[in-house]
């Protein structure tokens, strides 16, 4: 009889831990929903109000540029890692006179260490050196969390190591990155990165071949509404 009794008492508890287990993950799935694949067919959309999106951010590359990539971002997502290191950082320099880049900010809730690290690159931003610092970020995106940005910020080439730190420490939220991350649902973004091409939007990262592909399109006059992202 005892034997029966500890028997059903471990099998309710498996019951009650299993219960628990499936709460949490309806719980996930329901506010952290993943981003839907690429469709083969997907097309970049036009947004006409695009220019005003490109006036606020980080800004370089070319400095009279024919092409202009709005990319909001955030630095613990995988895809915005690849697409900035091995699609941007690779294309870019084929087109120096051409391309500039304007970077958002668009820290996804679920992502641990994504506002500090956005907070961090404004702080670096301060000190004349966005673009180095949000590429030792995207570098360094397993160690978010673990290595301090002071780090990542001497990496960069951040001159002023105790003005960063205290900007890094600051308490609150930071109205650039708000705003930034309002600009990118204005747009319809529905995940990072969120991309617009001289006003094309596009329905998902390209790759390094496909994102050279696109600009010259654009440089020779033509619309990406004819490309499919595959």
């Amino acid at each position: 009889m005892a034997e029966d009794k500890k028997r059903g008492s471990i099998f309710v508890n498996a019951l009650a831990g299993l219960s628990v287990l499936c709460a949490v993950a309806v719980t996930w799935r329901l506010y952290f929903p993943p981003r839907a694949p690429t469709p083969a067919s997907a097309k970049p959309v036009f947004v006409p109000e695009w220019k005003q999106y490109a006036e606020v951010g980080h800004r370089f590359g070319a400095s009279a540029p024919k092409v202009t990539i709005v990319e909001f971002s955030d630095f613990e997502c995988p895809v915005c890692r690849v697409f900035t290191l091995n699609a941007l950082r690779t294309v870019l320099p084929s087109f120096p006179n051409e391309v500039a880049v304007v970077y958002r900010h668009w820290p996804l809730a679920y992502h641990r260490f994504s506002y500090p690290a956005a907070r961090a690159a404004e702080c670096a931003a301060a000190q004349g050196q966005f673009e180095p610092f949000h590429y030792a970020a995207f570098q360094g995106q397993d160690s978010l969390g673990l290595l301090r940005f002071e780090d990542l910020a001497a990496r960069a080439g951040v001159p002023d190591s105790p003005k960063f730190a205290a900007c890094v420490n600051l308490p609150g939220n930071v109205a650039a990155i708000d705003a930034d991350s309002a600009a990118a649902r204005a747009i319809g973004g529905s995940g990072t990165p969120t991309i617009l091409l001289n006003g094309w939007r596009l329905p998902g990262a390209p790759d390094s071949a496909m994102l050279h592909r696109m600009i010259t399109v654009v440089l020779r006059g033509g619309t990406l509404d004819t490309l499919t992202m595959r």
